[in-house]
């Protein structure tokens, strides 16, 4: 499963340009590139995000060990903007389907907080979370996952602090930090560190962000 999801990193990254132009009024917003671990990524990663002049909004992720695919809509006043959708894909082979629900508010011209939830439910327990691979029995009747928290970014820094929880692992806080800075008008690369609380250790990420 590893080989396959890295093969679609790699189509993503391959026709992503191309296939922006191609669909009915959507324009790639965002491209990401990165490696490491962070809230919502693990290993190599390709995450694109598309968007229509409506307000639609579509992404398509692929990482070593999930991938997602969502769509939504985004609802703006002033210096509010809400994003509601679903997603559908897979952690380690076991599908997932789930809500996506992100709010943003521009505080002034150099910051701006973002507070997302996400809800989600599996079909069945991943590779690692299996019984006979964990030793732990989960007695859940329905399978569930459930992830949120905010982002307060001040020019370049970003602090942020989220939570999950995971099937019948118990909830992890994720505190983290990151530093972003432009390698040209369209271009930036991203560091972040982010503290497991669960695993009691940091997870490095870097990542390249493209903004046509």
């Amino acid at each position: 499963m590893k080989n396959i999801t890295l093969f679609l990193v790699l189509l993503v990254f391959a026709f992503v340009p191309e296939s922006a132009q191609a669909q009915d009024g959507y324009e790639l917003e965002t491209l990401i590139v990165s490696s490491g671990s962070d809230p919502i990524t693990s290993g190599v990663s390709g995450i694109a995000r598309f968007r229509k002049s409506n307000g639609r909004f579509a992404e398509v992720a692929a990482q070593s060990e999930q991938a997602w695919l969502a769509y939504g809509q985004y609802f703006e006043k002033d210096n509010l903007t809400f994003l509601a959708g679903g997603a559908v894909g897979h952690v380690q082979s076991a599908p997932v389907a789930g809500l996506r629900l992100d709010f943003s508010v521009r505080l002034n011209e150099l910051a701006n907080l973002d507070i997302l939830y996400w809800p989600g439910v599996l079909f069945e327990e991943p590779n690692a979370w299996k019984t006979e691979n964990d030793g732990v029995e989960n007695l859940e009747s329905i399978l569930h996952a459930q992830f949120g928290g905010a982002r307060l970014s001040i020019g370049s820094v970003q602090l942020s602090y989220f939570m999950l929880n995971f099937l019948d692992e118990p909830w992890n806080e994720l505190p983290g930090i990151s530093y972003t800075r432009a390698l040209q008008d369209d271009l930036v690369v991203s560091l972040s560190a982010t503290w497991n609380n669960n695993e009691q250790d940091w997870m490095p990420w870097i990542g390249l962000i493209w903004s046509p």
